[in-house]
């Protein structure tokens, strides 16, 4: 009876628990090899393509001599990644970022709730794939993978050498943004426009309720458009003209001062909404600023900086910060946007806001003046609320100085416009 009672307490787990645990006993012993090991840092929330550094997991990583994803063959870097945590879950379309080499990477293998350990494959993102979103008139950025198919119906047959007649294929994660990819929509890569002409959607909504997706996109090359723009490779840019406006004009505090700045977007004069900026300061000893746009200043009495707020690419706007000895009225017209250079296309027109701020707090019922370096048919000046409106009627070489002033507080802010054609 002893004897079967000790074998019954050796069945108190089932076959595939053992199995598990041995799996994750040895893991545990070999991940003391460190020859494959890396870090990655995975996204905060699934496919908002946001990252954090408390977000990084030690994982194996190790090459894929093979080029099939088992959906689709296409050439590409390929690596396993094996997770330390055998229990670790994980999407397909899921991405991380790598910092030994600087590297965006997506999931392309499907979820599988039988394996015992938590291994996935993924493919190195070499490309970005970027749009307008045209309701909401955001820049959507996005890291892709770029490759040719490698398989196909036909060759081409050259001299020496037979190639596949492969496909442009893009692979990217699914989201609100790239849901929205239409047929026949331009997207630029690398200079060159291209149409999709096929989106294929890979959704596994039977495991666990998990929604997991993954596009496919299906490229072959489009025709040149006047108001492409193939430096940002986005597809019809130049018809918007984005500008980026910071609340205040220049920050001038003590050492130690605390405060927050924010941010607006404008495209085509219309403001766009659900804007997420980049605060960069130009010398952390002087002035230290986080996500959200709050900063401290930290520099010695006369040390100056800049403060910038970038959206996208050469999309920014920029303030001087200056480390006084004591605070002063801060009197300040503030011009919205407030970029010392403007540029107004032929039958468009730029709005301009005029605002009042004495440390910060902005002022009612102040009165303004603005004042031309020239005079001609070739614009127009009306007034509309809390401002003018410039309307372009031709194009001019000579730059159009705005002068702005208040003679209460001495004080004025000159704009540069450049009058430009059609494009």
């Amino acid at each position: 009876m002893e004897l079967f009672d000790v074998y019954l307490r050796n069945f108190n787990k089932t076959p595939n628990e053992e199995y598990r645990e041995d799996v994750q006993a040895f893991t545990n012993f070999a991940w003391d090899n460190n020859v494959l090991q890396d870090k990655i840092i995975l996204e905060d929330n699934p496919r908002t393509f946001s990252y954090e550094d408390n977000n990084e997991i030690e994982v194996y990583i190790d090459s894929i001599s093979e080029v099939s994803t088992n959906t689709v063959k296409i050439e590409g870097n390929y690596i396993s990644v094996l997770f330390r945590d055998c229990s670790f879950e994980y999407n397909r379309g899921s991405m991380f970022y790598r910092p030994s080499n600087k590297s965006y990477y997506l999931v392309y293998q499907s979820t599988n709730s039988m394996k015992t350990n938590s291994k996935c494959k993924a493919i190195q993102c070499n490309n970005i794939i970027k749009w307008i979103d045209v309701e909401t008139k955001q820049i959507i950025a996005y890291p892709c993978s770029m490759g040719q198919e490698l398989t196909s119906t036909t060759s081409q047959d050259l001299k020496f050498i037979s190639t596949a007649n492969g496909r442009t294929i893009v692979m990217v994660f699914g989201n609100e943004f790239t849901k929205k990819l239409e047929l026949n929509q331009r997207i630029i890569f690398n200079g060159i426009p291209y149409r999709i002409n096929a989106i294929k959607n890979y959704e596994e909504n039977n495991f666990i309720d998990r929604e997991v997706e993954m596009l496919y996109l299906y490229l072959e090359k489009s025709s040149i458009e006047n108001t492409d723009d193939y430096i940002y490779n986005i597809a019809n840019f130049k018809e918007y003209e984005y500008l980026v406006t910071i609340s205040q004009n220049e920050i001038k505090n003590i050492n130690g001062a605390k405060g927050s700045i924010s941010a607006q977007l404008t495209c085509n004069n219309e403001i766009v909404e659900n804007v997420k900026f980049k605060w960069i300061s130009s010398n952390t000893d002087v002035i230290q600023i986080d996500k959200n746009g709050n900063y401290e200043i930290v520099g010695n009495i006369g040390d100056t900086a800049k403060i910038k707020c970038l959206y996208i690419d050469n999309i920014y706007s920029e303030i001087e910060v200056e480390v006084v000895e004591n605070i002063e009225d801060l009197i300040e017209l503030r011009i919205i946007p407030n970029n010392d250079y403007i540029e107004i296309s032929k039958n468009n027109y730029q709005d301009f806001i005029v605002e009042l701020y004495i440390n910060n707090e902005k002022q009612d019922n102040f009165e303004f003046e603005y004042s031309t370096n020239y005079i001609n048919d070739n614009y127009s000046i009306v007034d509309i609320n809390e401002g003018i409106r410039v309307i372009c009627h031709n194009a001019n070489k000579q730059i159009l100085e705005l002068t702005f002033s208040n003679e209460q507080y001495f004080i004025s802010k000159t704009t540069n416009i450049k009058l430009k054609g059609v494009w």
